[in-house]
């Protein structure tokens, strides 16, 4: 069977259609391909950008924050007052907090209102 140019948009339809259980015109092995060929690009895409001057500076500060942080939690206020970075702020600190814990590098107690953050 001879198909006629489809778009992405109705690529992406025919298998919305196959998942659903309808009848697709598009086979299996077409839907595999398309499907492996946006993963492609969408890997290419992500892998091709560069940190900017500030994440890389973050990366530094990252690791100052974790020599600083120890197995007792600290609020980010106090973790400030450790901290000697110019223009270091309580949200950035908290920020780069987020981070942190989202690697799994520190962990984040809650304690009422206040958060503690110790190393993992």
């Amino acid at each position: 069977m001879i198909m006629t140019k489809m778009t992405i948009a109705e690529k992406f339809d025919e298998v919305v259609k196959a998942l659903s259980g309808e009848k697709s015109v598009m086979s299996v092995e077409d839907m595999v391909d398309f499907i492996n060929d946006r993963k492609e690009k969408a890997v290419k895409k992500g892998s091709s950008r560069k940190q900017t001057a500030r994440q890389k500076e973050n990366e530094g500060v990252k690791d100052t924050i974790l020599k600083t942080l120890t197995n007792e939690g600290i609020t980010v206020t106090d973790l400030l007052g450790k901290l000697d970075i110019e223009g270091m702020t309580n949200q950035r600190a908290s920020a780069l907090l987020r981070q942190l814990v989202l690697d799994g590098k520190v962990v984040k107690t809650v304690e009422g209102k206040k958060s503690y953050f110790s190393v993992a």
